[in-house]
């Protein structure tokens, strides 16, 4: 009696699937070394272009604040110039440059904020000038490369 042999062949379709099952797995790790990479820089841009990078430019000063900030934030970066940076403290934190700037990151998603028991005052000036949310080109760049890594495994 002849004897049958079973050969299991690997298709580049099933090899491909393993590769966007595995690194699925591994989300995570792409998320904080390259993600959250991109979102510090999409900040600095943020904060050195006063918004313009993701859109609108902050809403200007009130004139006489603008004139006692000069005196007061000179020695701080900016120079008592730059709206939205006083002492650095909140631009810091947002830019991931101080302990302040709280991360969770999961192989869903990640989030990140300010941590207000840190900078008691973080929740307040975002209501008037938003610095937490970026605008769609932002926003799209950092999907579109997590979705490339799923795909394709670019960016490891």
């Amino acid at each position: 009696m002849a004897k049958l042999s079973l050969v299991k062949t690997s298709s580049g379709i099933e090899q491909s699937l393993e590769g966007m099952i595995s690194r699925g797995k591994s989300v995570a790790a792409f998320l904080n070394r390259v993600t959250f990479a991109q979102y510090k820089q999409a900040q600095l841009r943020r904060w050195e272009t006063e918004n313009t990078s993701e859109g609108k430019h902050w809403e200007d000063l009130n004139p006489a604040y603008a004139k006692r900030k000069l005196k007061r934030c000179s020695t701080f970066p900016g120079g008592g110039k730059k709206i939205m940076i006083a002492t650095g403290t909140l631009v810091s934190a947002a830019t991931g440059q101080s302990g302040a700037l709280l991360k969770v990151v999961s192989n869903s998603g990640i989030q990140v904020r300010i941590d207000s028991s840190a900078i008691k005052y973080a929740p307040y000036p975002g209501i008037k000038r938003p610095f937490m949310q970026f605008g769609y080109d932002t926003e799209s760049r950092m999907v579109e490369d997590v979705v490339k890594y799923m795909m394709t495994g670019a960016g490891e």
